[in-house]
């Protein structure tokens, strides 16, 4: 699992946050490539980044979402559909000020909140990543520190890893929660 995360944060880079108890795991990019990506380009990243978070098993199903920063827009996954089954419709234009998509009609992730906030928090973040690995829920539950799991974390997270209390999915206050973490 550790070698999953790393090959992930490798590929995207940077900081992780954890929500206890029921833990989402959220990989944070500081990837400036994204900045100059054209649309098709980003959400054919997306697509990518999507296949292999679920063939790596950190998502079953339709759990988990995704999202990148263009401008001021955030493409994010749509609600219903598994990263593996994701087509370039399924990623989602939002406005990032607002929270808003694009299109009222379309339906993007209900974790709008949190990736916005994300956003928001620090301009330097590219994507966001919100998992359901079981083994890092499980740790997340039982309580222990994420301080210092080892150099190579260090390295490639470049921070340590932040926890905020359990706050209802999809909601504004845990947009806020990890938005400060």
């Amino acid at each position: 699992m550790t070698t999953i995360l790393y090959s992930i944060c490798q590929y995207l880079s940077s900081f992780i946050v954890f929500e206890r108890p029921a833990i989402y795991v959220i990989i944070i990019s500081v990837n400036e490539a994204y900045a100059m990506a054209s649309d098709k380009k980003l959400i054919k990243e997306l697509l990518i980044v999507g296949k292999k978070i679920e063939q790596c098993g950190l998502v079953i199903g339709e759990g988990g979402n995704i999202s990148a920063r263009q401008g001021k827009m955030a493409y994010i996954k749509s609600r219903g559909v598994s990263m593996a089954a994701a087509k370039d419709a399924d990623y989602i234009p939002v406005d990032i000020n607002t929270g808003r998509p694009l299109d009222p009609k379309s339906k993007p992730s209900t974790e709008v909140p949190m990736h916005i906030d994300c956003y928001k928090s620090r301009k330097d973040i590219g994507a966001v990543i919100h998992t359901h690995p079981i083994f890092i829920t499980a740790l997340g539950i039982s309580g222990i520190s994420f301080k210092s799991l080892s150099y190579e974390a260090k390295v490639y997270l470049k921070s340590d890893i932040a926890a905020v209390p359990y706050v209802k999915p999809g909601s504004a206050a845990l947009g806020r929660a990890v938005g400060k973490a």
